[in-house]
């Protein structure tokens, strides 16, 4: 393409080469020593000054976030720069959007003239039609690319192959010569005992404190030592086993010989992974040698699925959360305990205090049922306190602020107002000189001006402080919140009184106590997070 040099404007230029791992198998005009061969010669045809050349060997099209190419935005962002030139547009980048939007819009703000010499474009001809449409092109060319690769990932997977060789194999595996799956004898036994623990319904996060109580690696520091694999560093974990890697062992297919895959879906635009549904997954049994039997693999999955379904069907407690034991103030905890004729007895639990011998209680102890009939009974008992005597909470709430609130006089706004007095004096007194003829009325004018300037920035200020003040007054905000109580309370119904968002608003914390002695049952103290007083008030009459 020969160059038209508009207005005979000089050019500094800088050379982009581009060249992904796919093309790499391609023929020698994709490689970067043509790309840059054929850039140098037409530059130095056209007597134009070359600036510096910027590659990225290995990055793909798609993804724009390549050193080369940042570093050719940062030389133009200093102005360096006034021409960029590629092989073609392809060599700029493959995708459609963002590849126009540095030919359309980024190259024009910073007056960069742009070559693609082998597609004939040049932003100074005038030809982004045909640009735009050799993107399109080059956007479709990656999409199709990433679809063989896919094609031939699935051709190898269902030869029992992975897509690659270069990750870490999964634990208790590793690969031969051909890139296939075999059974790696080291850890097999640490496999298997894992298997028969879980077999014997004993908890993964039990079985990982005795993985770890007897040194043994972890997957990842494993692979690490075993094979060189440092995708993150593990001092000091080496054996800190998870319950969530036993979990993970226990429901891979891959420990029976079966092997699955289209477990994710990568997205390149967005750069996004999505989990595929376990329906919508591909299982081929007998792939590789097994390492655990078929029948010891389902009764852990058996286990696996009941521990899964009861843990659905936990008990959630809207109560809990506020629940506080009467003796030590610690934070009860929910047990359960299935008896004989398979019924679930439930119970808030205090677990961290003994018995108060002195006092004669025991520690916090009562059943969820229990507590939301005490609860049902109190919320009703405040409702019928509350809303029958209307007028008097809030009068109480009224005579509440007005006595709590005292009038203070800020000294600063006292500074403030002095200075708003001198100059009003100023003032008045210019004004008295001009009457009489003493000040001319152009020097009046201005003096008065910047007076009333000065006024206006003096009532700012104290606009501002008294602000200040207002976002800082606990008892302006009081009564509003005691209407806002009042129709929490006019709301409740036996459908919602139990709401845990509602139970939040009105209590800070549900106490409980247990007499050891006398009676049993439990002692039931709700703390109100306003009001209080009111209530105290309320009961006296």
């Amino acid at each position: 393409m020969q160059l038209i040099n508009p207005i005979n404007k000089e050019f500094t230029a800088a050379i982009y080469c581009r060249i992904s791992c796919d093309d790499k198998t391609l023929d020698e005009s994709s490689s970067i020593s043509y790309q840059k061969r054929i850039l140098e010669e037409y530059l130095f045809k056209n007597n134009i000054k070359l600036y510096d050349t910027y590659i990225d060997d290995g990055y793909s099209g798609t993804n724009f976030d390549r050193p080369g190419f940042q570093k050719m935005l940062k030389d133009i962002e200093s102005h360096k720069i006034n021409l960029v030139i590629t092989k073609d547009l392809s060599r700029l980048g493959r995708d459609y959007k963002q590849t126009g939007f540095y030919i359309e819009e980024y190259f024009p703000e910073h007056n960069i003239r742009y070559i693609a010499l082998n597609d004939n474009v040049d932003s100074f001809e005038e030809e982004k039609d045909m640009a735009a449409f050799i993107n399109v092109i080059n956007e479709m060319y990656a999409k199709d690319i990433s679809k063989k690769i896919r094609q031939v990932a699935d051709r190898n997977m269902e030869k029992g192959k992975d897509f690659t060789s270069s990750k870490s194999p999964l634990y208790g595996f590793m690969y031969d010569d051909k890139g296939l799956r075999v059974i790696n004898e080291e850890v097999v036994p640490t496999i298997k005992m894992i298997f028969e623990m879980y077999k014997k319904e004993i908890l993964p996060s039990d079985i990982a404190k005795e993985l770890k109580k007897r040194q043994i690696l972890t997957p990842k520091a494993y692979n690490n030592i075993k094979f060189n694999f440092n995708e993150k560093r593990i001092e000091g974990k080496e054996y800190d086993w998870k319950s969530q890697y036993i979990t993970g062992m226990i429901k891979n297919p891959s420990y029976i010989g079966t092997l699955v895959r289209h477990k994710t879906s990568y997205s390149r635009k967005t750069k996004t992974t999505k989990l595929i549904k376990e329906e919508n997954q591909f299982y081929f049994e007998n792939r590789f040698e097994p390492i655990i039997d078929i029948d010891t693999f389902n009764i852990c999955q058996a286990i696996a699925n009941k521990r899964k379904e009861e843990k659905a069907n936990k008990y959630v407690s809207n109560t809990l959360s506020l629940c506080r034991c009467g003796i030590c103030g610690s934070k009860l905890t929910n047990l359960s305990d299935k008896k004989l004729d398979g019924r679930i007895y439930r119970k808030f639990i205090c677990l961290n205090c003994k018995k108060d011998k002195k006092q004669g209680l025991k520690k916090a102890n009562i059943e969820p049922s229990k507590l939301d009939e005490i609860l049902i009974k109190k919320l009703n008992e405040l409702r019928k306190l509350c809303l029958s005597n209307r007028d008097k909470f809030l009068e109480i709430v009224t005579d509440y602020i007005k006595s709590n609130t005292k009038i203070k006089t800020n000294p600063k706004i006292t500074l403030l107002e002095t200075k708003l007095k001198e100059i009003d004096k100023y003032i008045t007194k210019s004004f008295e000189k001009n009457v009489v003829g003493e000040m001319p009325d152009e020097i009046y004018l201005s003096i008065v001006k910047k007076y009333n300037e000065q006024k206006e920035e003096i009532n700012n200020q104290i606009l501002e402080i008294k602000t200040k003040e207002n976002k800082n007054d606990i008892y302006g905000s009081l009564y509003k919140d005691s209407i806002v109580f009042l129709n929490i309370l006019e709301n409740l119904d036996d459908k919602n009184m139990l709401r845990k968002e509602l139970l939040n608003k009105i209590f800070s914390e549900i106490t409980i106590t247990t007499n050891g002695k006398k009676d049993k049952k439990p002692h039931v103290s709700l703390k109100l997070k306003q009001f209080d007083f009111v209530i105290n008030e309320l009961k006296k009459i």
